[in-house]
């Protein structure tokens, strides 16, 4: 490929590997880099990939080079003995000075030089970047997860001339990886929220200004805020590509929301998630979550201690029939893997828990009041958002 073909805005090569499929493979990461290059035809992939990965090629003595040298008054005879290397590739700095040395033999005039080959003949277009995705969709079965952990580790350092970047839900991300910068990525805001709407649209500007006019629109304010996490904006965005119009009941896309996040965004990636306890099904844990929010939210527990939370988890099982009274209940365990694996729940400070909007605890309880028709729980219910006046109704079901 000749220079004028690539894009000179393209300061690295990424290359995408989407954790949990690599560790399905069976194969090494490289082995599994290099499959990847070939299924989309990509010929003699392993040579390239290593030229990239080691930043290979980049030195080279181009006509710049030699431009910039001649301005800063390097003696011509050396000049023209180092045309010989012009646009010559060279892998490290070493390789590129033993082979100026060559030419340039007085050594006073190369240490006098040296700083402007290094500063001109440096070639950025090798650099790559591996985007590691999704560490929490490998199972931990069977130390699957702590292999593939120590292969990106092992990986990493034997090609740390590359950037790595590896992607993970918060909540499980109890790994440590030496050298990595740890971030966390931030809700959108209102400017973003508009960006990625416009995107979304970008083939139709008269949807995404339609669908911004109804979003904006008063009474919707709540629906805006869960649209800071991007999955929720996500699926706001095709529920209205197909129905055009946005849901008049908001406890729809509350619901959606919440499907999104215990089901469908690991049904639709094909992730098979590590079993969080083998009596609670989907309704199980969609009937936990109500009845933990209709209590905590009765008595305006929004941040909940750790151990009431487990308790609450524990009572619950216990009151299943399937469950013996003998059988050892992990409160904790189950609070971390339905914290990483759904994020209902998130970590707010140390030992403190809330869920992970306040909506969906609205939502949560009057699911649970609405099924149990509560009427003393409904009236307290009532008063409690009677005394919280920025809090929305939550009496959105039928």
């Amino acid at each position: 490929m000749s220079d004028n073909n690539i894009d000179k805005k393209l300061t690295q090569i990424p290359i995408f590997v989407p954790l949990r499929s690599f560790a399905e493979s069976g194969l090494s990461l490289f082995e599994f880099i290099v499959r990847q290059f070939k299924i989309c035809n990509f010929p003699d992939a392993g040579p390239f990939i290593e030229t990239i990965l080691r930043k290979r090629g980049n030195f080279k003595l181009t006509p710049q080079v030699f431009a910039r040298l001649k301005e800063n008054n390097l003696p011509k005879k050396y000049l023209s003995k180092l045309k010989n290397l012009e646009n010559k590739e060279f892998s490290t700095e070493e390789e590129l000075f033993t082979n100026v040395q060559t030419f340039v033999d007085d050594n006073k005039i190369f240490e006098e030089y040296k700083a402007l080959f290094l500063r001109y003949a440096k070639n950025e277009k090798w650099k790559t970047i591996i985007l590691c995705d999704g560490l929490d969709e490998v199972p931990k079965k069977e130390d699957k997860r702590q292999k593939i952990i120590q292969e990106l580790i092992d990986f990493s350092n034997e090609f740390e001339e590359s950037q790595f970047v590896i992607t993970c839900r918060i909540a499980a991300s109890e790994y440590h990886f030496e050298g990595f910068t740890y971030v966390e990525i931030a809700d959108f805001d209102e400017k973003q929220i508009a960006s990625f709407i416009r995107n979304w649209f970008m083939n139709s500007s008269s949807l995404a200004n339609n669908f911004l006019e109804e979003f904006g629109k008063i009474g919707n304010e709540r629906l805006r805020d869960l649209a800071r996490t991007p999955l929720i904006l996500t699926l706001l965005c095709i529920s209205y590509e197909n129905t055009l119009e946005l849901p008049i009941r908001r406890s729809e896309i509350y619901k959606e929301a919440l499907d999104a996040l215990l089901v469908r965004w690991s049904a639709t990636r094909g992730i098979k998630r590590d079993e969080i306890y083998n009596h609670l099904s989907l309704g199980r844990k969609q009937q936990m979550f109500a009845r933990i929010a209709a209590e905590t939210f009765q008595k305006s527990q929004y941040l909940i201690k750790q151990e009431v939370l487990e308790e609450k988890i524990i009572k619950y099982l216990r009151n299943l029939p399937q469950v013996s009274m003998d059988e050892e209940i992990n409160g904790t365990a189950i609070l971390k893997a339905i914290e990483s694996q759904h994020g209902i729940f998130v970590e707010r400070a140390q030992g403190i828990y809330s869920f992970s909007h306040l909506t969906f605890q609205e939502y949560y309880a009057a699911k649970y009041i609405y099924e149990h028709l509560d009427k003393d729980m409904l009236n307290k219910a009532a008063g409690r958002q009677k005394s919280f006046a920025s809090l929305p109704t939550i009496f959105l079901l039928p």
